[in-house]
């Protein structure tokens, strides 16, 4: 399940689960259907079934019992729910029948379908979610004889096990045991064929802390226009074995029985480190507590973003003024993913522009919220690696798409952005190495392939681009501190720059990251020769067989 800021949503359910094939006119699927529809009852009738997240209401007597914005669900790809129908008399007809959702429609595991029933014979349906496998023990057994979905439910709820470990958001949903009984209707659209409705009741509580908060918004220029931007510094908040919905807010599971302790700490925006405590017990199902933490106070700032500043695998940015220039603290540095060195148009260079052939048309497309800055990973993505193989290594990528015609409609409009793009910029590129690939068996690119590792190994927030392999212009900044205004090593102005040995490699260090030092790929490439460099020696371009470094960047 995925987190949504809103009321409440319905998934988008079309799935159209057809009766049994041996069910006729004469052998109604039931009274109700028939009333509803006039026509659910033939073998071409369909029943379209839709779940909803009742939500959690406030655990305040005094409160209204409405749905709390952003503590509501909806359903992603791979959830499951089971199903139960049982008939008038009490008697299971379909028993755990799977349904999983793939994105757009509910998918009946095995070929499964909900049972034809006869005549007069009023179907109950109920739901739970997450799918078990093992509902048919005694002690987990629905009772057939209740016609409320909790009652019916009840073996299950008692027994439901909550696990101390909800630090993913995976493990935290894990948790959520929500269950319903369906709602026969008429489809709202006239066609033929009923819905059956599931509005999901949650049977656990929830508990949910709100530390304090600092937003920084600040003014840049970018070809001649002012824009404003914002993000959010580091506070930190370890809840350990909670998920952190954002920096500032973490929530937990729990049983209503369960009594729970909590000691932990934040930072504020002065990096002064704060204690706190709270205790919990005695909750009430299907709603939430509040705690804040220090009122869980909103500040606003207008610093500006830095090259040097330390990017938090939350999304936040820690200052590089925080804890007075010294080491991160040991709890700071495994927050930390990388550090920022591109901020704002440099020589007018940005990658968000849109002109033709100017910024990067595929990050903007796909990332338009990340304009702030780009980010150097803490670690090399691999200490060797050759650039290409097979034909890769001796053709150009771009000149083998310009005369390509077999794009699909979509790798067709990827490509149509990476034409309009700086073709030494980072993030397209890769696209197009790896849309040259899927055509060409005998060609890997190892570059990409550390890339896709590293990324594995340190997820990013959703919030940024992800970590993709820098081009030309990337290096070329983050090593000298401008685009393209650098000629060679024995240029004054290329040793008066070098933002990474002055800024970027001292802060690296700070966060008990390695170090820039070597030779290093750039996705930049032209025919058999790709661009590299190394501020020891030189820059330039190098055979696509031989060995160098790789390091991975991104935007937010």
């Amino acid at each position: 399940m995925k987190r949504i800021e809103q009321l409440y949503r319905t998934a988008v359910l079309p799935t159209l689960l057809m009766l049994a094939a041996a069910c006729t006119p004469g052998d109604a699927f039931d009274d109700a259907f028939d009333d509803a529809t006039g026509n659910a009852s033939g073998p071409d009738a369909a029943i379209t079934i839709t779940v909803t997240d009742g939500g959690y209401a406030p655990d305040d007597a005094s409160a209204t019992r409405a749905v709390e914005k952003g503590f509501a669900t909806e359903f992603t790809a791979g959830d499951a729910i089971g199903i139960y129908v049982v008939n008038e008399g009490s008697e299971f007809v379909a028993e755990n029948l799977k349904f999983t959702y793939n994105g757009l429609t509910w998918e009946a595991d095995k070929n499964q379908t909900l049972p034809s029933i006869p005549h007069n014979n009023k179907p109950l349906y109920f739901a739970y979610y997450p799918y078990q496998d093992n509902m048919s023990s005694t002690n987990r057994k629905p009772d057939s004889n209740k016609d409320n979905a909790e009652d019916f439910f009840q073996n299950l709820i008692n027994l439901w096990d909550v696990k101390d470990d909800q630090s993913t958001y995976a493990k935290y949903t894990a948790n959520d045991l929500m269950v319903a009984q369906g709602v026969v209707a008429p489809r709202a659209d006239g066609a033929p064929g009923s819905t059956l409705s599931f509005k999901m009741e949650h049977q656990m509580a929830l508990l949910v802390i709100r530390m304090p908060r600092t937003t920084c918004t600040y003014t840049e220029t970018i070809s001649n226009e002012e824009k404003t931007k914002s993000y959010d510094l580091y506070t930190g908040g370890y809840m350990k074995d909670w998920w952190k919905e954002n920096h500032y807010t973490a929530r937990r599971i729990m049983k209503t029985d369960m009594a729970w302790n909590l000691k932990e700490f934040y930072y504020d925006s002065g990096f002064k480190k704060h204690e706190f405590t709270k205790s919990v017990k005695n909750s009430v199902s299907g709603t939430y507590k509040l705690y804040t933490v220090d009122d869980g106070a909103e500040t606003k700032s207008d610093r500006k973003l830095r090259e040097g500043d330390f990017y938090m695998k939350d999304g936040t940015v820690l200052s590089q003024e925080a804890f007075g220039g010294g080491n991160l603290p040991n709890d700071v540095k495994k927050d930390c993913i990388g550090v920022v060195f591109w901020v704002g148009e440099i020589a007018r260079i940005h990658w968000t522009q849109t002109g033709y052939k100017n910024g990067d048309h595929l990050l903007m497309r796909d990332h338009p919220e990340c304009v702030h800055g780009m980010v150097v990973a803490m670690h090399d993505a691999s200490q060797g690696a050759v650039f290409a193989t097979g034909k890769g290594a001796t053709e150009s990528t771009y000149d083998w798409a310009d005369s390509f015609s077999g794009f699909t409609p979509g790798e067709q409009a990827d490509w149509k952005e990476i034409r309009n793009s700086d073709s030494t910029f980072g993030y397209s590129k890769p696209r197009l190495l790896t849309l040259y690939g899927t055509r060409h068996n005998d060609t890997t690119f190892p570059v990409l392939d550390a890339i896709a590792a590293y990324a594995a190994a340190y997820p990013v927030p959703a919030s940024s681009s992800g970590w993709f392999l820098p081009g030309r212009n990337e290096f070329a900044t983050l090593f000298f501190g401008a685009p393209q205004d650098f000629s060679t090593p024995e240029d004054s102005y290329y040793y008066q720059k070098l933002l990474m040995l002055k800024v970027i490699n001292p802060q690296i260090r700070m966060a008990s990251g390695d170090e820039l030092n070597g030779g290093y790929w750039s996705s930049t490439e032209y025919k058999d020769n790709a661009w590299w460099i190394d501020v020891s020696s030189h820059y330039g371009i190098e055979p696509k067989n031989k060995t160098y470094k790789v390091r991975a960047v991104l935007a937010f």
